[in-house]
C-alpha cells in the first residue's frame, strides 16, 4: 500500500480506505456506534504535518482494531481507545509495526535488553499476579509497546494522546 508493505493473517478483517495522497488502513474488528459506515468514519482521519486531523470521528468506533494512516514515506499508527489490539513499533532502522514484539525482534534480529531481563528475574516482579512491563517498555531493545489512547508517528517515534477528542487534546 503506497511505500507500505502489510502481512497479515489471511483471516484479520482489513478495511482500506484510500485518498490521493494517503490510505487508511483498518485492522480488526471495529463497528460504527451511530448510523455513519466505518469507511466513512475513516475517510475524515487524515495527516496533517506531523499530526492526524479528524480524529473525533473514532469517537463513533468501536471494537478490537487498529488504523494505519499511510501518507508518502509517513505511517502514523493507533489502536482502539482500550488497547485491545497491541501495537509495537521500531524506531530505528525504518518503519515496522506489529501485533507483536516478538515478531519485530525476530524479524530483524533484534536482541533482549538485559535490564529488563534483570526486572523481570527479581522476587517483586515474579510475585505479581499480572506481568505487564511498565509504559512503552518490552524485552527488545528498540522495540516500543504504543500505549492504548495514543498514536504514534513511527518514523519519529513521537505519541501523542487522542482521545477523549476534546480541542486541542492531542497537541
Amino acid at each position: 500500500i503506497g511505500a507500505f508493505t502489510l502481512r497479515a493473517h489471511p483471516e484479520t478483517p482489513l478495511r482500506v480506505v484510500e485518498a490521493p495522497d494517503h490510505h487508511r488502513v483498518l485492522i480488526g474488528d471495529a463497528f460504527s456506534t451511530d448510523e455513519r459506515p466505518v469507511e466513512s468514519l475513516l475517510a475524515g482521519v487524515v495527516p496533517v504535518g506531523e499530526h492526524l486531523a479528524g480524529l473525533e470521528a473514532l469517537e463513533s468506533l468501536s471494537g478490537r482494531f487498529a488504523l494505519l494512516v499511510l501518507a508518502g514515506s509517513r505511517c502514523f499508527a493507533l489502536n482502539d481507545a482500550f488497547g485491545a489490539r497491541s501495537l509495537f513499533y521500531r524506531k530505528a532502522g525504518g518503519t515496522a509495526i506489529s501485533s507483536h514484539a516478538q515478531l519485530l525482534a525476530h524479524a530483524f534480529r533484534i536482541h533482549r535488553r538485559a535490564d529488563v531481563l534483570k526486572l523481570l528475574a527479581t522476587p517483586g516482579y515474579m510475585k505479581r499476579p499480572v506481568k505487564y512491563l511498565p509504559g512503552h517498555t518490552t524485552l527488545y531493545d528498540g522495540v516500543q509497546a504504543l500505549i492504548p489512547n495514543n498514536y504514534v508517528e513511527a518514523t519519529s517515534g513521537r505519541m501523542r494522546r487522542y482521545w477523549p477528542c476534546t480541542p486541542n487534546a492531542a497537541a
